[in-house]
């Protein structure tokens, strides 16, 4: 679930890409996760309307349109309801899997969070998730939250209290059957790599090593030191793209790669790496 917001309206209102959004009206609200995008216009939004109340919690458009309609097809107002958008207030959010089979033991504590919408991969339920108990809180009472309390059940854990990062991977019998990342929104973990490992008979020591860290093991090696911790693009892949693509410019990598498109804080390397690419070929 999502708010498409042209680029200056996030500005005015203070709406950063990625983030949780109230949509408000007279007649109700609704969060969603804001996209920043020229493909809205300027003083519009635009919200799918395919999210119900059993798969997110707070995400129906429905709630926030007009309930004015036609009177011969029915449909109400979508495109003529005033609303207003604010950034939506939360201490952590989170990213939460669990394997199809245990879903109804955590269902309870998931859905008691703030915010959450439940999306099914092959073999585990996705959630995301936000909360406004502090993060304090919320690690102390991990096993409230993830009530995995059984004997055959193996917990792995890492956390830094002071970056706000807890990682959690609960497993049984060699196999993966949930794990929680808390950490903020540009640290979380690739979706679609955490789900493939739900699919693997069992987990190698590298396999749960990395399902721990929030990342493949292997991606220092391939992508050498860290430049973009935001997309998590390594200097490596960044000089390689510069060379096979010819690349002159910064605005080239970030739209290869997406590195220096978020907080932008890795820009300067990046041109570092592009002037010294460029002396090689000169040489």
């Amino acid at each position: 679930p999502y708010c498409e917001i042209h680029p200056n309206d996030a500005l005015k209102y203070g709406i950063q890409d990625g983030e949780l959004v109230e949509v408000k009206s007279q007649w109700g609200n609704c969060v969603l996760r804001a996209t920043i995008s020229d493909n809205i216009r300027r003083g519009q939004v635009f919200a799918p309307i395919h999210w119900n109340d059993q798969v997110a919690s707070d995400a129906r458009i429905g709630k926030v349109v007009n309930p004015v309609v036609d009177a011969i097809s029915g449909e109400p107002e979508f495109k003529h309801t005033p609303v207003i958008i604010y950034p939506f207030y939360s201490q952590w959010q989170g990213v939460f899997y669990v394997r199809q089979g245990f879903e109804k033991i955590v269902q309870p504590s998931i859905e008691a969070t703030v915010w959450w919408t439940k999306i099914t991969t092959s073999k585990a339920i996705r959630y995301e998730l936000a909360d406004r108990k502090k993060f304090s809180y919320t690690t102390e009472h991990l096993k409230e939250l993830l009530p995995f309390q059984d004997e055959s059940f193996e917990w792995l854990n890492l956390e830094d209290q002071t970056a706000h990062i807890s990682h959690s991977v609960i497993l049984q019998d060699g196999h993966v059957i949930a794990s929680l990342y808390i950490a903020p929104k540009a640290l979380l973990p690739d979706r679609d790599w955490v789900a493939s490992l739900f699919k693997r008979e069992r987990l190698s020591a590298m396999h749960r090593k990395a399902l721990l860290a929030g990342q493949p093991m292997s991606m220092a090696n391939n992508e050498g030191p860290l430049v973009c911790s935001c997309f998590k693009v390594g200097k490596n892949r960044i000089i390689e793209t510069i060379k096979t693509k010819n690349i002159t410019d910064e605005k080239q990598v970030t739209a290869c790669l997406k590195a220096g498109g978020n907080c932008g804080s890795c820009l300067p390397e990046i041109r570092g790496l592009i002037k010294t690419c460029q002396l090689e070929t000169v040489e």
